[in-house]
């Protein structure tokens, strides 16, 4: 996971406790990376696995550890479960960083779901991430349906609004999470959610059902605490926003008001006000 350099900004004390929260998760696991003598490559094992011999991911032989010679033997983690693919692996990451947003600051609870496949009749939806948060506020408790879709460095696409717009409307008081590791939005990507977005704004406007839509990157994914806080550390045009709540009942409705004026240049305040 090439993603160090997105964590600069953060002390040692802030990394270890992050790694910290993804073994604990069992969501990587230590392990040992060693090279094969036969193909040369590099490949990893379980503690557990290594106690004696190691099987080469490449060329599936088997030789031992070269316990002669500890520089030939690097301590590494590898993503666990749902998280071991390689072709998910940047996927992942973003599947990750979303539900320790929410897991944390903004849910005192939370019931999590990955990678969950809802049907209905003959149709199938597939959502990245499933998640049903709790906290206490002014004494009662505020629920969140949190519907996410997370991408790595790849640009949504038009189904993917679509899927995620028609199964959120099949659940009353959910939010849509568009979460991406990249830092912008692609202009195409920004027509398609402000269509969205308007869609749901008339719905709201008319009594009928909707769902707050918010847009996340990295500069929240990878920032420290909650995305106020990360915006306050971003400085500029973004902490502007650091102490906006909006008069909502919820920071769900608030985090939308706030991800849309910033990635699709929308003014959600003005636009209810009409």
């Amino acid at each position: 996971m090439q993603i160090n350099k997105e964590f600069k900004d953060w002390n040692s004390d802030q990394k270890s406790h992050l790694m910290k929260w993804l073994t604990d998760k069992e969501i990587i696991r230590l392990g040992i990376e060693v090279k094969c003598p036969e193909c040369r490559q590099r490949t990893w094992q379980s503690l557990d696995d290594a106690a004696s011999s190691v099987s080469c991911q490449q060329c599936l032989g088997k030789f031992s550890i070269p316990a002669h010679d500890t520089s030939e033997i690097a301590w590494a983690y590898k993503g666990n479960g749902a998280f071991s693919s390689r072709e998910r692996t940047q996927g992942g990451i973003a599947v990750v960083l979303t539900y320790k947003l929410f897991a944390n600051p903004l849910g005192n609870r939370s019931t999590t779901m990955f990678s969950s496949i809802a049907r209905r009749a003959s149709d199938e939806v597939e959502i990245d991430l499933i998640m049903f948060t709790e906290k206490m506020k002014y004494g009662y408790p505020e629920r969140h349906l949190i519907l996410s879709e997370c991408k790595s460095y790849n640009e949504f696409e038009e189904r993917d609004l679509t899927r995620m717009e028609s199964f959120a409307l099949e659940c009353p008081d959910s939010s849509i999470i568009f979460a991406t590791l990249r830092r912008n939005l692609a202009n195409r990507e920004k027509r398609m959610f402000t269509k969205l977005v308007k869609r749901m704004w008339r719905r709201r406007k008319k009594g009928g059902a909707f769902s707050p839509v918010v847009i996340l990157t990295g500069n929240e994914l990878y920032g420290r605490g909650d995305p106020w806080q990360s915006w306050r550390n971003l400085g500029g045009g973004f902490a502007k926003y650091e102490n906006y709540r909006g008069g909502h009942d919820t920071e769900m409705q608030s985090l939308s008001d706030c991800t849309q004026a910033l990635y699709l240049d929308l003014d959600p305040w003005a636009e209810m006000r009409k």
